[in-house]
């Protein structure tokens, strides 16, 4: 089924919501040349892991009253709706995304907790019907804010140039991508000291979630399913341009289900139900962070995901099943450069 097809029959149902989604998630191809001081290098000392290096680290964040930190994240997506007609086939589309975001240390708080502004400086995105669309640069009074707690972990996040409407709707949530970004460019840092080889684990706010506020960040504490969940291992240590960097795997699962009416839209109320949307996506990436302060200079990695149809919506698609498949790429920016980051690094 051709994507122009399925945008005039699915103008406002939850296939709509989810391409936006995936949109928001996807970024332009990768490029060839990265910020200089960027680029993880092997280098004399580097240390990965399973050799001798015993030292122990605590990467302690510390933010000040307006400092600002930059972002560019560029992404590709694949998106397959798999049919069990094989003379149809099944149905492919391409999406990507590149932008650059900017955070802004608005109040630092005796806690810990640091509050900071959110504003899309630049970006291009390339929708599933293969058309370019240019981001526009978002003012700076835009009213978005994202809290992080003492360990850079995601506590809450508001949004008020959103419409009101959207508050009801999880989808809407989950394709701001504020949302999904801020704990790739700030990876939640162990309230410990950790050596190579050590696993810590965290918890964000997610579309379904009830975590606002939370300060319990552990996954021991998070029962609710549909909370946003982070596995972080370090797995040793090497270069980055001049400086030595901790070599984090990070593992970020994000959960969601919506719920659906007889016309395909988002509900929140299971009395007006007619179908739900479940879904999972993944994105397991390599972050070179800061010792000192955990702040993450690049990071590079993969994105799966799975979403099932079931009810009205179901009977909409060429397909009850959606697959996922694609990469991202972040570096965090200097003042002024925003320049294309490589698809590869020695690892």
């Amino acid at each position: 089924m051709p994507f122009m097809r399925l945008r005039r029959l699915l103008p406002s149902s939850p296939l709509a919501s989810v391409l936006g989604l995936l949109t928001c998630l996807a970024g332009a191809p990768i490029g060839a040349q990265a910020p200089p001081d960027a680029t993880p290098t092997a280098a004399p000392g580097t240390t990965p892991a399973g050799t001798a290096d015993n030292r122990s680290f605590t990467p302690t964040p510390h933010f000040v009253k307006g400092q600002v930190s930059r972002y560019q994240t560029q992404t590709t997506m694949a998106l397959r709706f798999k049919t069990a007609d094989s003379a149809k086939g099944d149905l492919n589309l391409t999406t990507a995304m590149d932008s650059v975001l900017r955070y802004k240390a608005q109040d630092t708080k005796a806690d810990g907790d640091t509050v900071f502004s959110v504003i899309v400086e630049s970006g291009k995105v390339l929708d599933v019907a293969g058309d370019s669309q240019e981001m526009a640069k978002e003012p700076e009074t835009y009213p978005r804010t994202v809290t992080l707690d003492k360990s850079d972990r995601l506590l809450r996040m508001r949004d008020e140039g959103k419409r009101k409407t959207d508050a009801a709707n999880p989808l809407e949530t989950l394709s701001n991508q504020s949302s999904l970004l801020v704990p790739l460019h700030f990876i939640a840092l162990p309230n410990h000291a950790v050596k190579i080889g050590d696993t810590w684990t965290a918890r964000y706010p997610g579309p379904n979630a009830k975590l606002d506020g939370d300060k319990n960040g552990g996954e021991k504490d998070a029962p609710d399913p549909n909370a946003m969940r982070g596995e972080m291992t370090l797995l040793g240590v090497e270069k980055t341009g001049d400086q030595e960097t901790l070599k984090i795997k990070q593992v970020l699962t994000v959960p969601f289900e919506v719920k659906v009416d007889a016309m395909g839209r988002s509900v929140t109320d299971a009395k007006n139900a007619a179908g739900r949307m479940l879904g999972q996506i993944v994105f397991t990436q390599i972050v070179s962070a800061l010792p000192q302060d955990g702040q993450v200079l690049r990071s590079e990695g993969a994105i799966e995901g799975k979403v099932t149809f079931e009810g009205t919506a179901a009977k909409t698609l060429p397909s009850d099943t959606l697959l996922i498949g694609g990469k991202i790429v972040a570096a965090r920016l200097p003042e002024t450069d925003v320049k294309p980051i490589p698809a590869e690094t020695k690892k």
